[in-house]
């Protein structure tokens, strides 16, 4: 499957550029996970865990927590 652009922002600096499998975001009706091709959605996040997966089934960094 094809890679994923991923970029993880905060207002002070960019933590993380890198081309992935998947990322597993926390949303507020529960965790949802985006490759590329995922369809187009809007939806609020909630704090908790976000997982990047570098290929299927490996954790390409820790996962990081997440606040609003």
């Amino acid at each position: 499957m094809a890679e994923l652009r991923f970029e993880l922002v905060t207002p002070e600096r960019q933590v993380l550029a890198a081309d992935v499998h998947m990322v597993v975001v926390p949303g507020v009706e529960g965790e949802f996970g985006v490759m590329a091709g995922h369809a187009p959605f809007m939806t609020t996040l909630r704090d908790g865990d976000l997982a990047v997966y570098r290929t299927a089934g490996r954790h390409f960094i820790p996962r990081r927590r997440v606040t609003r």
